[in-house]
């Protein structure tokens, strides 16, 4: 380690915000931060699969404590391995595809559970 300039640290910094303002990174307290992680060892999925309309239903479980009142949001991402019999098709949340997965947000403030499309490759 050695020490940065002034000039490297407020480049930095511009950088960081220009990135947080495109909701690409979230800068926060260490207290919020701390909130959302015990979030994410609150939360508990379930699943289920209807094939006859080619639908996954999950379902995502947790105590809504007043701790996280504070919050406007919180969102949770989680992802699905991508399989070649099944692609997704549409959903009621955006999500982001990589070359073995997808991830998917849920604001758990607004929906507590999400149903997912799919369609069989044949």
């Amino acid at each position: 380690y050695s020490p940065v300039t002034t000039e490297f640290f407020l480049e930095l910094l511009d950088y960081v915000e220009s990135v947080q303002n495109n909701e690409n990174v979230w800068v926060t307290t260490v207290s919020n931060g701390a909130l959302y992680e015990s979030l994410f060892n609150e939360v508990s999925l379930s699943s289920q699969v209807d094939q006859s309309n080619h639908e996954i239903n999950i379902q995502f479980n947790f105590t809504n404590r007043p701790i996280y009142s504070k919050f406007n949001k919180l969102l949770f991402s989680f992802k699905i391995g991508k399989n070649s019999s099944w692609s997704i098709q549409n959903s009621s949340i955006e999500y982001i595809e990589t070359d073995t997965d997808y991830i998917f947000t849920i604001d758990l403030k607004q929906a507590n559970g999400v149903t997912l499309q799919y369609d069989v490759n044949q």
